[in-house]
């Protein structure tokens, strides 16, 4: 194949249309139309200038969830707020925080998995990031692991 980098390109502009069509699944029917008229477009693109090696129903769609201004540091709240009631230290999985903040948003954690499932990494790496300044803690390692308010803020609070 000569055209490695424009095929590259078609692939990752099929892929975008792709994780667009199914974030627009709820939201309108005519774009989702066009969207699929451009994706037909691109695969006869991308078949011709491949001459039938790739197959375009291969390429898995890229999704994206874009960052809602208004909703800056929902996640973080959500988080504080199952946290800091709980007693002594407990500590809770991210699952949690994410079945809190999708109820929230009037979701069902058990009705949009994908989407919850998404959050979850999107959580994570949250807890990541507010462990590393020292203002949660994290128990365990790998699936089971859990989060908590350090001791010293659970002190803090207590007087």
């Amino acid at each position: 194949m000569e055209n490695q980098i424009a095929l590259g390109a078609l692939g990752r502009r099929r892929a975008e249309k792709a994780g667009r069509i199914i974030q627009l699944k709820r939201e309108s029917k005519k774009q989702i139309k066009a969207l699929q008229t451009e994706i037909r477009n691109l695969d006869a693109v991308i078949r011709d200038m491949s001459e039938g090696e790739i197959d375009p129903e291969l390429i898995p769609a890229r999704r994206r969830f874009p960052k809602q201004s208004e909703d800056r540091g929902a996640l973080t709240r959500v988080i504080y707020d199952v946290l800091r009631p709980l007693p002594n230290g407990e500590a809770v999985s991210a699952r949690r925080f994410v079945d809190e903040f999708m109820g929230r948003k009037g979701l069902d954690p058990e009705v949009d998995r994908d989407f919850r499932n998404n959050l979850v990494n999107v959580c994570l790496n949250q807890l990541r990031a507010m462990s590393l300044r020292g203002v949660i803690e994290k128990i365990g390692r790998g699936q089971g692991v859990l989060w908590r308010l350090p001791k010293i803020a659970i002190e803090e609070t207590v007087d």
